[in-house]
């Protein structure tokens, strides 16, 4: 699609990109380039079976995370599954929970998962708008601060399923978020 920026005649035009992977590039470069601050991206969606995996790949300098949303798009199955956000740094250092673990057999379509910014709380698990609203975030909350490297998702078993994943940020030093 081409749309014409100005002037008589046949130019100058600008073709903007179809595919997903080159809106989400276009946007991440007007967002750092304008200055426009924070953004949501949407990452992996996680299929049947669940597995653990890479949601999100951090790469050229820091970012500030503010949320880490996953949404239940097709029922978990009733079964005993332990769920955790990991955060695995490109420097060789060790993982970092970024919350403990929660159980997340049958929880049904329309179930929201989001971290809360303290390492030692279990990720959030409700259909309670008021609860998924992130009322911690509102001004007080600082974010977590990453380097380059990948933030993952663990499971202690291989459930049924399906769990889309955002995740809202801001670039700090020229880092950027892209889907995993």
């Amino acid at each position: 699609m081409a749309v014409k920026l100005g002037g008589q005649g046949d130019g100058p035009f600008l073709t903007l990109p179809t595919s997903t992977t080159d809106q989400a590039a276009l946007a991440a470069y007007l967002c750092d380039t304008l200055g426009m601050g924070a953004r949501w991206i949407a990452g992996t969606t996680d299929t049947s079976p669940l597995a653990s995996m890479d949601l999100f790949s951090i790469t050229g300098g820091l970012v500030r995370v503010f949320e880490i949303v996953g949404y239940v798009t097709t029922v978990i199955e009733t079964q005993a599954c332990n769920m955790q956000i990991v955060y695995d740094p490109d420097d060789g250092g060790a993982d970092i929970d970024l919350c403990t673990a929660l159980d997340i057999s049958a929880d049904v379509t329309g179930a929201i998962y989001r971290i809360t910014g303290d390492v030692s709380d279990a990720i959030i698990d409700t259909l309670d708008i008021a609860e998924a609203t992130p009322s911690t975030n509102e001004g007080s909350y600082m974010g977590i601060i990453m380097s380059p490297g990948d933030i993952k998702v663990t499971y202690a078993d291989t459930n049924t399923g399906v769990i889309d994943w955002y995740i809202h940020y801001e670039s700090i030093g020229g880092g950027t978020i892209v889907a995993g």
